[in-house]
């Protein structure tokens, strides 16, 4: 499954709209006052600590020159119409998630790993070209959503799971599309605790559901005459 992301989706929208506050640190707001609380913040913003949540107060002390803008709820609404004809063109949607979150479900040899990568690469080049040259993505794949948004942000996520997907074969991978909200750091370390304490639960859990299926297959014959012999003796 694919699903854009974004935590300053609104702000993008804003940028790809008005190319002289792009690079700028911009807050888009509900309302034009100081008590005014922060809907979203561009990047630019986030690197003084704004973040969503911020009064624009707040906001304007961290950062003198932020810029705020007037939230403009039906251009966002056309961006994500746009978003899901861009995406669709690569992968058929199969949830919307959110206003800035879908998902689409990989089948077949789409679950291979160079496969899954060069799909990757083409729903980021159709956004570019389709959307704009703000909304961009990161690209992230898992065996269900959780962890595809666990591990959607920059492209190295693809690599995180590689080993994975070789031992499972890739079953039910999951394509997600998140916009670039994490910065380096964080995306970093959020790689290393996913590697160290998610990813081996769970082919502990598949190693696991593995052997109980090869047990209840093994034991299927016995279960059906116990089965048997108790209707038997209920009749």
């Amino acid at each position: 499954m694919a699903v854009p992301r974004s935590h300053a989706f609104f702000a993008s929208c804003e940028q790809q709209e008005n190319p002289a506050l792009r690079g700028q640190p911009i807050i888009v707001v509900q309302t034009m006052t100081d008590s005014a609380v922060a809907i979203a913040a561009s990047y630019a913003a986030k690197a003084f600590g704004i973040k969503t949540g911020t009064l624009m107060r707040d906001a304007r002390q961290l950062c003198p020159a932020v810029v705020p803008v007037q939230a403009n709820h039906r251009l966002y609404t056309e961006y994500h119409e746009r978003i899901l004809k861009a995406v669709d063109t690569c992968l058929p949607v199969e949830k919307v998630c959110s206003i800035d979150e879908v998902a689409c479900k990989l089948v077949g040899t789409e679950r291979q790993v160079p496969v899954a990568r060069e799909l990757a690469v083409k729903v980021k080049r159709a956004l570019r070209e389709q959307v704009g040259e703000c909304l961009t993505c990161s690209i992230g794949i898992a065996p269900n959503v959780f962890l595809a948004k666990a591990i959607g942000t920059p492209d190295d996520a693809l690599r995180v799971l590689e080993n994975y997907w070789t031992k499972t074969g890739g079953f039910g991978c999951i394509l997600l599309l998140a916009h670039d909200w994490a910065d380096g750091e964080a995306t970093k370390r959020s790689y290393e605790l996913f590697a160290r304490y998610v990813l081996p639960r769970f082919e502990e859990r598949s190693a696991w559901r593995s052997q109980s299926m090869d047990w209840m297959r093994a034991n299927r014959e016995a279960f059906s005459a116990k089965r048997k012999a108790a209707a038997a003796m209920r009749g």
